[in-house]
């Protein structure tokens, strides 16, 4: 996945769309795999070394994908109202890192 200028991304979807700066372009992703279903599941990309089989959850799939395009909620974006959520909710933030 990579992350591309949202100018670029809103010029593939062929339509004018505005968006918030809390979404995020990704390319590279397989849209045969993606559905009309799968709104809201995680975006996970692999941290440095594989082995050690540890993700970083980049987004959520907010959007149907076009050309290999699509929108995603980026989630590094909304981590206080998160950590406030979770600490308001009695969860322990100290299982995830930034």
């Amino acid at each position: 996945m990579k992350r591309i200028p949202l100018n670029i991304c809103i010029d593939r979807f062929g339509q004018p769309i505005y968006l918030h700066t809390s979404f995020l372009c990704a390319a590279g992703l397989r849209s045969q795999y993606l559905g009309d279903g799968d709104g809201g599941g995680p975006l996970a990309c692999p941290l440095e070394n594989p082995r050690e089989n540890r993700y970083q959850l980049s987004g959520i799939l907010s959007s149907k994908f076009v050309n290999l395009v699509g929108l995603v909620s980026d989630v590094s974006s909304m981590r206080n109202w998160i950590d406030q959520e979770m600490t308001a909710n009695n969860f322990d933030i100290s299982y995830y890192t930034a």
